[in-house]
């Protein structure tokens, strides 16, 4: 049972060190507000914006699976808790069947 929740806790952090990244690429994204696009200007402006659109997707993308990856990381953290439960009072009805009363 330990090693099942220490494993899901230990994905856990790891993805959110991963979002944190994410979500830090996008804060400074919006500070600077895309340079690439804004320092070289070009007749053909289609290129830059089908890469930001790209980018965005990409981006959105990447969230909906770090949301689903939370999800399920959650999930298993509460089977892990419902085994540890069981697994408590299995102990507790085989001790009580053992003393001698």
């Amino acid at each position: 049972m330990r090693g099942v929740i220490g494993t899901a806790l230990l994905m856990i952090t790891c993805i959110q060190a991963s979002a944190g990244a994410v979500l830090a690429g996008e804060a400074e994204e919006a500070r600077d507000g895309y340079p690439d696009t804004e320092k070289f200007p070009s007749k053909h402006t289609t290129a830059p914006n089908h890469e930001l659109m790209l980018k965005k997707a990409r981006q959105a993308q990447e969230k909906r699976l770090f949301q689903r990856q939370m999800r399920q990381l959650e999930k298993l953290l509460q089977q892990a808790r419902r085994d540890a439960d069981r697994a408590k009072k299995l102990q507790q009805l085989k001790r009580s069947a053992n003393s001698p009363d």
